[in-house]
């Protein structure tokens, strides 16, 4: 760091620390990446089409097509109310909320298993921070491969972060599933040392999950190459309706030792996707390599968003403090599966009833929030265009947007376009 002081004695130094002057500041700053989702979505808002249908954002709705409040985080807020709780600083978020966190993703049986994590701002934002993290620290390739096709904000993440991303294959577009062979295979040739990002459940955009025999053998493969393992766990609970089942794949690497890091969020399962609150975690083997761990998570949070917001935490910690809260939660989280599988199984039947030929299985085969429908871009955008049904152009659709009112049109607009 050059201090002032001593350019200012001398002349011919400060001239040449001077920057050329500057006519624009930002004259040649490109423009940012679109946000695809996003624009499809405003669209939609002032879309003047009274049949206009949102199939584009991964948020769950109700019946009547409204964003849904649970009523166990209406009644844990209102218990922080009434307990005039405080607003003071969170740092990184309380012990007693990264504790449930963290059991909630690895269950009663590896709940003492060494680790360390941070409150963070959601599952984005764990992912992030995370990323960061293992720039600094990792010792091995600096190359993560991450699902083709993944979440957009993948990859960007990673290389924002300084780590380079590659992709590995993962679904089949002839049988709207896993591509079984092509994932196998390339984790047998990941190079050693390498970083691997997993969706642990309700995989973006293509709603297919690998089965437990799938996962095993997965970990079979990555056992001896010293792969560090990061899961994505955005959707816990809306794979099955239980946190407990969805959770099998990053129980399952933890017991068979893996390096394991994982980004949780409560945006999905507790509804609360503006509230922005998750965690990051990374297993450890023992409290002298965790300590260098936590605070570098601790210092990036501080230089990106100081301390994470407490109202979220405090929702989460009010819920895991009291078991009626608890009940409540997971009747409501299977409420919202229930649902989603119902509109699955009702557009099904309804594009049969309408004697659509096209194949459309993978509807039921699929699970959680998305159905992968495998249309084409021009169908897509005739969907938009033509019918005022809005999905994400790579054909994905959020299945939550349909409902009983909606389901007849939805169907009968998918036969037009796959005609």
């Amino acid at each position: 760091m050059v201090r002032l002081t001593a350019l200012l004695r001398d002349p011919l130094k400060l001239k040449q620390a001077v920057a050329p002057a500057i006519t624009s500041w930002w004259k040649d700053v490109p423009l940012g990446p679109p946000d695809v989702i996003l624009g499809i979505y405003e669209a939609h808002k002032v879309d003047p089409n009274p049949n206009k249908v949102d199939l584009t954002v991964g948020a769950y709705r109700c019946e009547n097509g409204k964003p849904y409040v649970l009523k166990t985080v209406l009644q844990a807020e209102q218990n922080i109310v009434d307990k005039q709780l405080d607003k003071e600083y969170n740092d990184i978020g309380s012990e007693y909320f990264r504790e449930v966190t963290y059991r909630l993703a690895v269950g009663e049986e590896l709940c003492d298993r060494p680790h360390v994590s941070v409150q963070s701002i959601s599952g984005s934002g764990s992912i992030k921070i995370a990323a960061e993290v293992i720039k600094r620290l990792y010792k091995g390739n600096q190359l993560v491969f991450i699902p083709n096709p993944s979440w957009v904000y993948h990859a960007p993440m990673f290389e924002l972060s300084g780590v380079n991303t590659a992709f590995y294959r993962y679904y089949d577009e002839r049988s709207h599933y896993i591509d079984h062979s092509g994932l196998m295979t390339d984790l047998t040739y990941m190079p050693d040392n390498s970083i691997v990002l997993f969706q642990m459940v309700g995989h973006n955009p293509t709603a297919s999950d690998p089965s437990p025999e799938q996962w095993r053998e997965m970990s079979r493969i990555l056992k001896n190459k010293n792969v560090l393992v990061f899961f994505d766990m955005a959707y816990q609970g809306f794979g099955s309706g239980c946190t407990e089942t969805d959770a099998y794949a990053v129980r399952h690497f933890i017991k068979e030792g893996h390096k394991v890091v994982f980004a949780q969020s409560y945006s999905k399962n507790l509804g609360m996707y503006s509230v922005r609150v998750g965690a990051a975690t990374f297993m450890v083997d023992g409290k002298d390599d965790g300590q260098p761990i936590l605070d570098q998570m601790k210092h990036l949070a501080m230089c990106s968003y100081g301390q994470p917001p407490i109202h979220g935490s405090q929702v989460v910690e009010e819920i895991f403090r009291d078991k009626n809260l608890q009940k409540s939660w997971h009747e409501e989280l299977h409420m919202m599966v229930d649902r989603i599988k119902k509109m699955r199984e009702l557009l099904t039947m309804k594009l049969k009833a309408i004697g659509s030929s096209h194949d459309w299985s993978h509807i039921m085969k699929q699970q959680g929030m998305f159905f992968f429908s495998g249309l084409s871009v021009e169908q897509c955008e005739k969907l938009i265009n033509d019918h005022s049904i809005y999905v994400v152009k790579n054909g994905r659709m959020a299945i939550p947007g349909i409902n009983e009112k909606n389901v007849d049109y939805v169907a009968q607009c998918l036969h037009q376009v796959t005609k």
